[in-house]
């Protein structure tokens, strides 16, 4: 459908193209403009060229037979929601450098697995509403937790790594299934209402002194009585 030479797909292309199951993008593309392929409602396989550099804002938004995807190490920049909504899309693997991911498989309601490589160092929307994922890996590289990061997941248990500053409001807001969380002493700023409405949280594990947890929580961070706040000094 896209032969070898192109280098560019535009914008809007062919959203709510429906006559495609299978999708390969060429070696020589080296962007994908925003909702490029979104509502392609019967697209079931991609393959990605190995000289992506960017995927635009809702790409692939709402391709509602997507059930995974690779994200070649090529690939520098993933825009907002540009794996969103996708209702069957089961695993994602991104094996490229990207360093922000927001919004980026927002509400794929089906999602069980995550590859993040070391690289990302930002998180923000990307994981709401993914309410089958009950774990995913962390990379060391990791700097902030952002707002929403987890709002709404079926996270059960995670580890966010040393060297994470900030989580940000909202963070792990309404994740009914998470019962324990392991937090970095690295540690400066928790959001407002970073773990509100979590009723089954039982255990907040935190690698930083008692002295650090209080003023990190000192102002509006909700946290139940209920929580076992375990501290390192």
């Amino acid at each position: 459908m896209i032969g070898e030479g192109i280098t560019a797909i535009n914008s809007d292309a062919f959203s709510h193209y429906n006559a495609v199951e299978e999708l390969t993008l060429p070696d020589s593309l080296v962007s994908i403009g925003s909702q490029a392929f979104s509502y392609c409602l019967k697209l079931e396989s991609l393959t990605l060229g190995d000289s992506v550099e960017s995927i635009g804002v809702g790409a692939f938004y709402g391709c509602d037979a997507l059930t995974s995807v690779v994200i070649p190490p090529s690939v520098k920049k993933i825009d907002s929601q540009a794996f969103a909504m996708c209702a069957s899309l089961r695993e994602i693997t991104l094996l490229g450098p990207v360093e922000e991911l927001v919004n980026t498989v927002q509400s794929c309601s089906r999602l069980t697995t995550v590859n993040l490589p070391e690289g990302v160092k930002s998180l923000e929307m990307t994981f709401f509403g993914c309410t089958a994922l009950t774990g995913v890996t962390l990379p060391s590289t990791l700097t902030e937790v952002g707002s929403d990061a987890f709002t709404g997941s079926g996270i059960r248990s995670l580890t966010v790594p040393e060297g994470v500053l900030s989580l940000g409001t909202r963070a792990f807001w309404n994740c009914p299934e998470l019962t324990e969380l392991s937090l970095p002493s690295t540690l400066t700023h928790i959001g407002d209402s970073a773990f509100a409405d979590t009723p089954a949280l039982e255990t907040i594990n935190f690698a930083g002194t008692r002295e650090q947890w209080e003023a990190l929580v000192s102002g509006s961070v909700a946290i139940s009585d209920a929580v076992t706040v375990n501290c390192n000094g």
